[in-house]
């Protein structure tokens, strides 16, 4: 289904506005109802919080661009650890969305190796992707149900699988957002109370 012409026009305000309450009204984890514990330590939550509302701003203005697009996807990693990476792109007239988490099968394989520990493999499984990397990345195909059931999905994935922490700085690649291989998540920015 296609965006109503008329949102494409309102305001950024407005747009981060209604992003803000989609969060505010999300439940806190799309997958785990119990909060697991960090490889690094630190509290998921609190990293949820840093990034969610700004990534499901991101993830909700590429689904709201023109199906005809191509690179209608976004990656998010640490900043300097690049190899760990979640990618997202939509498919099936934006009904489905999929999703693959850095296995080393393309690149970085020595590196990824040691995080492929049963702990993180579980917690891949847990949060719905494929645990084996032999012929390409770990993956999941879903239903679309809302950029912030994504944006914490791969957030999640980040935080439980490759050690993304509260203190770490966030990036993404978004072809369609900016022109940029490489751009900072602005943590909290999209969350900040509008009066």
């Amino acid at each position: 289904m296609r965006a109503h012409p008329k949102w494409r026009t309102r305001s950024v305000a407005a747009y981060f506005a209604i992003v803000m309450i989609s969060c505010a009204l999300t439940s806190t984890s799309a997958v785990a109802t119990e909060q697991p514990v960090l490889p690094g330590g630190g509290s998921l939550e609190a990293v949820l919080d840093k990034w969610r509302c700004a990534v499901s701003a991101y993830v909700d203005k590429i689904h709201s661009l023109p199906l005809e697009l191509d690179d209608r996807y976004l990656a998010l990693w640490p900043k300097r650890r690049p190899e760990y990476y979640v990618q997202c792109i939509f498919h099936d007239d934006d009904r489905q969305i999929y999703c693959e988490a850095a296995s080393g099968f393309y690149r970085y394989a020595d590196r990824i190796a040691s995080y492929a520990t049963p702990q993180r493999l579980q917690a891949l499984a847990q949060l719905g992707f494929s645990t084996d990397g032999s012929k390409g990345n770990f993956s999941q195909d879903r239903d679309f149900h809302g950029a912030s059931e994504v944006a914490t999905l791969m957030i999640e994935t980040l935080a439980r699988v490759f050690e993304l922490g509260e203190r770490d700085i966030l990036e993404f690649a978004a072809p369609r957002l900016s022109q940029h291989r490489s751009n900072r998540v602005k943590a909290d920015a999209a969350c900040a109370l509008i009066s």
